[in-house]
């Protein structure tokens, strides 16, 4: 609960201004397969497949390290989570149009469709009230 605290916290920050990113360029293909190295044992644990696909050099990127490792940390995690024992993760980056791609799939449920549209709306509400739970939004 703490650590979604401080990510909230730290999302208003950003949003308001208060976080600026530090810009530094560096090699996405490295940062990716850095990141899917902290998810192979529990990868294995689970019996999850977690396939990594970065095709030969990609360009640098001219961005915040820490913010991008953190959104592919976090796609990654929500993966490993909601993939079933024996399920399949892949995590592929590739260029196309002057621009890097960053894919994160599984076989996991997926997001029930009739929360799709509403997905990346500010302040929605995806579960039902409960009498004693809190809900952020």
């Amino acid at each position: 609960m703490r650590h979604l605290s401080q990510q909230l916290f730290e999302l208003a920050r950003l949003e308001h201004g208060g976080i600026k990113p530090q810009r530094e360029r560096f090699a996405m293909g490295e940062l990716i397969s850095d990141v899917a190295q902290k998810f192979e044992l529990t990868a294995r644990t689970r019996e999850v497949n977690l396939h990594i696909d970065v095709p030969g050099p990609l360009p640098l990127i001219n961005a915040d390290v820490s913010m991008i490792e953190r959104v592919v940390t976090n796609l990654l995690d929500n993966a490993m989570r909601h993939t079933p024992v024996g399920g399949e993760i892949r995590l592929a980056v590739w260029q196309e149009n002057q621009q890097l791609q960053v894919e994160v799939a599984d076989n996991g449920a997926g997001v029930d469709a009739a929360l799709r549209d509403d997905l990346f709306q500010r302040r929605r509400r995806c579960l039902p009230r409960h009498r004693g739970r809190i809900a952020v939004g």
